[in-house]
């Protein structure tokens, strides 16, 4: 589940520096996407993994190659925090939690 969209219209991608999408054309299926934008001078990346394509590395490899593309110091991103897959990877990536909401953290890397 990807909650981006939820607050927010396509037109959001006018706002993105860099938008990746991962696509299955074996199986006519998207595997995943990531971005980074930035929204109140703060740059947020957002990355969904379809569950088809959970636990095959892939969100790891999408994280690090969309981080490639990044020119900014710092990136933010929000986590649910009953998503322990995601929390686990973001830390194993060098995020850490800032903030703590009542449903999700703010975490942060400095690049």
């Amino acid at each position: 589940y990807f909650r981006y969209y939820n607050n927010r219209s396509i037109n959001a991608i006018d706002n993105h520096l860099h938008t990746i999408i991962l696509f299955d054309f074996v199986n006519n299926k998207y595997i995943g996407y990531s971005h980074i934008d930035i929204d109140n001078n703060i740059n947020w990346l957002g990355i969904y993994i379809n569950k088809d394509y959970q636990n095959k590395n892939l969100g790891k490899i999408l994280l690090n190659y969309t981080l490639l593309q990044c020119n900014k110091s710092i990136v933010s991103l929000s986590v649910d925090i009953d998503n322990l897959k995601a929390i686990n990877l973001y830390k194993n990536n060098n995020f850490k939690i800032i903030e703590t909401k009542k449903y999700y953290y703010i975490m942060e890397k400095r690049l």
